[in-house]
Parts: C-alpha cells; sequence; structure tokens
C-alpha cells in the first residue's frame, strides 16, 4: 500500500513533466516560426527596396535616394555666371511627371528671356537629373532644396566660382 502512495505522486509528476516538455516543444517552435517569418520578410523588403524598375521612357530607382526621398518637384532660381554678361537669371522648374519649363534671361543683354520647355530622367542612381535636346542635356545634382549644375562631363563644378552653380528652391 505504502509502495502505491508512493508511486502515484511519481508517476503524477512524470505526467506533468512530459506534458510541460510538449508544450514547450510547441512554443520553441511557434517562437523558431515567427523569427523565420520576420527574417523572409525582412530579406523580402530589403530585395524590394534596391529594385530597380525601368519603363518605356525613363528609369526608375527605388530606395532611398533623391528621387524617392527628396521633395524635388518645384521651382529653382539662380543667377548663373555668364561671359559676356553680368550673369543668367535662371528659373527651373520640375514637375512630378518629369516634365521641366526653363526661362533663362541673359542680364545686361537685351533682357530678353528664353523659355524651354520638356522631359527630363533621373539616372539609374535617382540622383541626377538630365534635361531633353531642348534643355541642351543639361545635368543636375538633386539635393535637399538645391540643384546644383554639373559640366558637360557629369561631374560637380568645383572651385571659387563652384557656390554660383546651385540653383536654390523657392516655396
Amino acid at each position: 500500500m505504502k509502495k502505491t502512495l508512493l508511486c502515484l505522486p511519481l508517476c503524477s509528476f512524470m505526467l506533468l513533466a512530459c506534458s510541460n516538455s510538449q508544450q514547450s516543444n510547441s512554443q520553441q517552435q511557434e517562437s523558431s516560426a515567427a523569427v523565420s517569418t520576420v527574417v523572409a520578410s525582412q530579406a523580402i523588403q530589403s530585395s524590394a527596396s534596391e529594385l530597380v524598375t525601368t519603363t518605356a521612357s525613363h528609369v526608375v530607382a527605388t530606395g532611398d535616394n533623391a528621387q524617392t526621398s527628396l521633395d524635388w518637384d518645384g521651382k529653382y532660381i539662380a543667377q548663373l555666371p555668364c561671359a559676356d554678361c553680368s550673369g543668367i537669371a535662371t528659373e527651373l522648374t520640375l514637375y512630378p511627371d518629369q516634365r521641366y519649363e526653363m526661362s533663362e534671361t541673359y542680364l545686361g543683354k537685351d533682357d530678353k528671356a528664353f523659355k524651354t520647355q520638356g522631359k527630363f530622367n533621373f539616372d539609374k542612381a535617382g540622383t541626377v537629373i538630365q534635361l531633353d535636346k531642348t534643355g541642351a542635356d543639361r545635368q543636375y545634382f538633386v539635393a535637399e532644396n538645391a540643384l546644383y549644375a554639373l559640366d558637360s562631363d557629369g561631374k560637380k563644378i568645383e572651385g571659387s566660382m563652384a557656390e554660383l552653380y546651385v540653383l536654390q528652391k523657392q516655396n
């Protein structure tokens, strides 16, 4: 009788321990599945953010770059240097559908405004815009509230006059 009484609590304890380990194993499996789901989701998001979609008219880079992260559309103005006049008053307006309008007035020479309009495209990195042939294929580096005019090779203008080639966004 004593053996039975002693055996009964021992068996109960073993059953309880086995059921707890089964619950623990199922909790570990659920936790492992949740971690796998989160890791897979992050991998998909990372891959998607690096995706570049090509359309017939232009390349659209996705991820963090000027094209996707900055409020680049709007009006930019500057007085650019001029070799044979006192400056070129430049106004460049960029539209969300990648159209532009540009007005250039050669100061001290009739002060007549030359107006052009057309389309522009972002480069593959999404940081530089290039105007179409109507805009003489000019290129600008897109920054926060500014466009930096680039030289004919697509490089940033350097030297003492570099700050004169920055178009500031107007609010």
